[in-house]
């Protein structure tokens, strides 16, 4: 009689979805499964099928070995359904794609493609992922990584032609494009994106280039504005102004294109950013207002909220205290009506809400700040830091700075360094250029501290985590 076979847990696929702070129940939905099934997965008790295999891998964006389908990913005879993914197309397992490649090429679609250089050097794509991937797991992203910016010149060509492409690989498209912006929302180093997604833009180029007919060269614009856009959002999150500005206004150009005003006016709401955090806050302005313009009447009332909070803290830099709470008050009002409309991709997860209640509190708290209203700014913030969902690790880190910021204004030292301190234990992880010049600007504030021993203790500090910001010209 046979012994029984032993149950062996999956601890990879269990860290995987605890780490994002998911239930079993979430994630059965997400693949159309139970959360009975999920718990037999986890505890060793039953193993996912390929099928199943290939839907976890795309959700948690891991390999099979990484979730504990697979013992080595040197066993290269063992088929797995996502222990290789497509260089094209990332994110999308490689069972999935293979219809599509297929079906393309019985309609002449992938001649669009194969001027690729990486189709043309195929036996050379297995050398260039481990080169990439050396890369990306260095202390810094080399320059290299930010895209080719003759992607731009060309995709403004192609926006202006009027080609068959194939429905299925429309679809297909757009299900990278959503990815994508998943990926950049959960992504704590979002710049080890870029490469993936700067691919995907040469993709959406060149069927642009092929001059597709009109419903698919309208749909092609909306995934290259929303693709643009979020190369706009890395590269600004890197610290690198005027190259997220050169994304960002083909990206506006492309929404025009497709006729897409909400997301013509989300754009234009991230690019306000650039001078509201470059210390021109006044050149934000006519953005914001004209994205309020644009997204009048369709918007859902979540973009607009947004909208309105970004102007707050707009007018609480230009030290218009009426301003900002008009601005606020908006906002808050839009967040409780909750009404429904269009949206950009940026807000269409519907496991995350780039704009809720918590965030407004953050919005408040920074505009109180720079209100220098210091009290008022610490119960909005640590309101903030209470309410926020403990995986936001890289917005946490913003609360913590502003916060930081309150107790110098209150010329109370120690607890500021302890509360930029907390930010830059983050920062290890995050490396983002963008919170680092905010811990900078901070320090610039205790100069006239420089000699207590909390400040110079907080220098060091600095000192020994700039080796591990990204930059990408930050500074």
């Amino acid at each position: 009689m046979h012994a029984p076979k032993e149950k062996k847990p999956n601890r990879k696929l269990r860290m995987q979805r605890e780490m994002r702070g998911w239930s079993q129940k979430k994630v059965g939905l997400e693949i159309d499964t139970s959360k009975d099934m999920i718990s037999r997965w986890e505890t060793g008790e039953r193993s996912p099928s390929p099928y199943y295999q290939a839907k976890l891998c795309t959700l948690f964006d891991r390999s099979a070995e990484e979730l504990g389908f697979v013992v080595s990913s040197k066993q290269e005879t063992t088929p797995s359904a996502c222990t290789d993914r497509s260089f094209l197309m990332p994110d999308v397992d490689t069972q999935g794609v293979l219809p599509f490649i297929s079906q393309a090429v019985s309609h002449g679609i992938i001649t669009a493609v194969k001027e690729l250089k990486e189709l043309e050097e195929g036996r050379h794509l297995d050398a260039r992922r481990r080169q990439f991937m050396q890369q990306a797991l260095g202390a810094t992203v080399a320059s290299s990584l930010i895209p080719d910016t003759d992607i731009l010149a060309r995709l403004v060509r192609a926006l202006k032609k009027p080609a068959g492409v194939d429905m299925s690989l429309l679809a297909h498209l757009e299900l990278i494009t959503k990815n994508n912006r998943q990926r950049f929302i959960r992504s704590q180093k979002s710049t080890l994106l870029l490469h993936d997604v700067s691919r995907h833009l040469e993709i959406i180029t060149h069927l642009l280039e092929s001059s597709p007919p009109e419903d698919a060269n309208h749909l092609l614009c909306r995934f290259a504005a929303e693709t643009s856009q979020l190369i706009g959002d890395i590269l600004f999150n890197a610290g690198n102004n005027a190259q997220a500005e050169r994304y960002y206004d083909v990206a506006l150009q492309a929404a025009e294109e497709c006729n897409h005003a909400v997301l013509h006016a989300v754009i234009l709401g991230r690019k306000s950013f650039i001078p509201l955090y470059g210390g021109d806050a006044e050149n934000a302005l006519p953005l914001l207002q004209e994205a309020r313009t644009q997204a009048a009447g369709t918007a859902a009332d979540v973009v607009t909220a947004w909208m309105w909070a970004v102007e707050a803290e707009v007018q609480a830099r230009l030290k218009n205290a009426d301003g900002c709470q008009r601005a606020l008050h908006q906002s808050e009002r839009l967040i409780e009506r909750g009404r429904s409309g269009e949206v950009s991709y940026t807000f269409a997860d519907p496991s995350y809400s780039p704009f809720t209640q918590s965030h407004l509190l953050g919005y408040k708290g920074a505009c109180f700040v720079r209100l220098q209203q210091p009290r008022k700014a610490q119960r909005f913030l640590n309101e903030r830091l209470a309410s926020m969902d403990e995986t936001r690790i890289h917005k946490k880190s913003i609360t913590l700075v502003d916060l930081a910021t309150t107790f110098v204004q209150m010329d109370e030292v120690e607890a500021a360094c302890k509360h930029v301190e907390q930010a830059l234990a983050i920062l290890e992880q995050t490396r983002s250029a963008r919170v680092f010049q905010r811990v900078l600007a901070h320090r610039h504030q205790l100069e006239r501290r420089k000699n207590t021993t909390h400040v110079k203790n907080l220098d060091a500090r600095i000192e020994s985590v700039l080796p591990s910001i990204q930059f990408q010209g930050a500074l």
